[in-house]
């Protein structure tokens, strides 16, 4: 089976979910990622080679480059993608989000040359009432043909899921909820002790590990405040955040930091992307402060060394914590509760023992590429 997968960004550098799912399709399909021409922002490992329009990445793994005609912030609008698809003739056309121009440009194509279409719905989330009325009056009309249309659709998460069913009312069975997952084989002799040696972290603090960008989305403020109410009955931890910066959003938390007076926040900048899991082994507990989050693989990295995962109760969070059970979900915003509940886990190491047990347990069966890419390929096969 010939698979053409469509994406706006793909840089082979970057070792992302989607870079570790065609990773493992390419073990069952000959693969053409199709994407844009442009490198898109690196968490961890900095920018790399320049983009060439043909790349071969690996034994069944090609990679075809398409040109950006024009974009407006995250709304890119393709040149070239069309005839890419046709000139390459792939057996199944596998896009992202209904609402970008690489699907619709896709599905066009798929009905012309007669092949199955699908996409997977990665970002359905409203994060605030403005973008909500943007995508109910602009974008799903946009995208309607294309969710109706297309012969199946991968959902990230149930919360996704329930989205496109109300929105579109298409049928829940035309939707299957696989989500991003990891190749737990890359997690395997993860060094924590190292890496706090590496960043003068003392063996006995407790940590709390943030892993991903410092970027408005992920709300590290918030984060800092809730480290800083920590810090009032844990004086002996320590906030280590991972990633690369955007410099005015950094400004933003330093100033946050001075007015709190936090002390014992580590920041690590971009790291190696083979680094990220010594990061999160590093980790006592695991978490993201994110006003959206459409999924949060970042979570996940940590749960696969054993570690509790505590977030907000927003949008995919819920399918990977399960609160109580593997980790600690937390309203919206709630700083008090956040913190009450780091407090509990910095106390109580029996607690975070059990709850990073169940959480590394909960990977291995749900979010492990060994499990997702045979449901991926069922599909897969059902379609053609």
């Amino acid at each position: 089976m010939r698979v053409g997968f469509v994406t706006t960004y793909f840089d082979s550098y970057y070792r992302g979910p989607i870079w570790h799912q065609l990773n493992r399709l390419r073990e069952h399909s000959d693969v053409t990622t199709f994407a844009s021409n442009r490198a898109s922002y690196q968490y961890f490992s900095g920018k790399g080679a320049a983009l060439q329009p043909h790349e071969k990445l690996a034994e069944h793994w090609d990679i075809m480059r398409f040109r950006i005609a024009w974009k407006v912030k995250g709304f890119v609008w393709p040149s070239g993608l069309k005839e890419l698809l046709k000139v390459s003739k792939p057996d199944i056309i596998h896009s992202n989000e209904y609402y970008q121009p690489i699907s619709w440009q896709s599905f066009k194509a798929a009905k012309d040359m007669n092949v199955p279409f699908l996409f997977t719905q990665r970002t359905p989330c409203y994060p605030n009432p403005g973008r909500k009325v943007a995508f109910k009056l602009l974008f799903n009309r946009l995208g309607s043909k294309v969710v109706h249309g297309s012969a199946h659709i991968i959902s990230l998460t149930t919360f996704g899921k329930e989205l496109l069913v109300n929105d579109f009312g298409i049928s829940p069975d035309k939707v299957t909820v696989i989500p991003n997952s990891l190749d737990l084989s890359n997690y395997r002799n993860a060094d924590g002790i190292s890496f706090r040696k590496t960043y003068g972290i003392p063996e006995d603090a407790f940590v709390i590990g943030h892993i991903g960008r410092v970027f408005a989305m992920k709300r590290i403020d918030l984060l800092v405040r809730v480290f800083s109410e920590l810090r009032k009955v844990v004086p002996n931890s320590r906030l280590l955040v991972v990633g690369p910066h955007d410099p005015a959003e950094k400004s933003g938390v330093d100033a946050v930091i001075r007015e709190l007076d936090v002390r014992n926040v580590i920041f690590t900048g971009p790291i190696p992307n083979e680094k990220v899991k010594h990061a999160a082994a590093a980790s006592d507990v695991i978490t993201l402060t994110s006003q959206k989050e459409p999924f949060g693989y970042s979570l996940l990295e940590g749960m696969a060394l054993g570690k509790p995962a505590i977030a907000f109760a927003i949008g995919g969070i819920p399918d990977i914590i399960k609160d109580g059970q593997n980790g600690c979900l937390v309203k919206w915003c709630d700083i008090g509760e956040y913190s009450e509940k780091l407090h509990l886990l910095a106390e109580d190491h029996s607690l975070r023992k059990k709850l990073g047990a169940a959480a590394k347990n909960d990977v291995e069966k749900k979010f492990n590429l060994d499990v997702t890419t045979p449901a991926l390929l069922k599909i897969y096969e059902s379609l053609r």
